[in-house]
């Protein structure tokens, strides 16, 4: 068998689709191996396409065909849709040490970075423990 540059050329190109097509679809096996049903998403954008009406009416679309404790890849991050009240109380309340970050956002400037929504570690847990006796149920039942 001769080599010719464009064997080889179709070799590296062959090469280059496998690991594109390997980059765009390696990340949406997470939510399967943890046992959480999901839609099957699509490559490089996951199941983007349910929030074109809106993300609560995807939420519901989920809740609805997957159970009140499903996924779906938002991009390639994958993503748990936690409806259920007694595990939310669970996840945010008495595991909150095991739960401390919030989603990384990559492009967000200094205000925004520093509020309340993408606070990291000890931040977090700094204004956390400030806010959380403000909403206790004593004094929500007093409002």
């Amino acid at each position: 068998m001769e080599l010719t540059a464009t064997t080889v050329s179709v070799g590296l190109f062959m090469v280059f689709l496998g690991l594109l097509y390997w980059y765009s679809v390696s990340p949406f096996s997470k939510l399967k191996r943890i046992g959480i049903k999901h839609p099957k998403p699509f490559p490089f954008v996951g199941n983007m396409f349910l929030f074109q009406k809106g993300f609560f009416e995807g939420h519901q679309e989920l809740v609805q065909k997957y159970g009140r404790v499903c996924g779906y890849y938002f991009g390639r991050r994958a993503t748990m849709l936690i409806a259920e009240p007694e595990m939310l109380k669970q996840i945010l309340v008495k595991d909150f040490s095991n739960f401390v970050n919030r989603m990384k956002v990559v492009f967000s400037s200094k205000p925004l970075i520093d509020s309340l929504l993408f606070l990291q570690d000890a931040d977090w847990k700094n204004v956390r423990s400030v806010l959380t006796p403000t909403f206790s149920s004593a004094k929500m039942r007093e409002v």
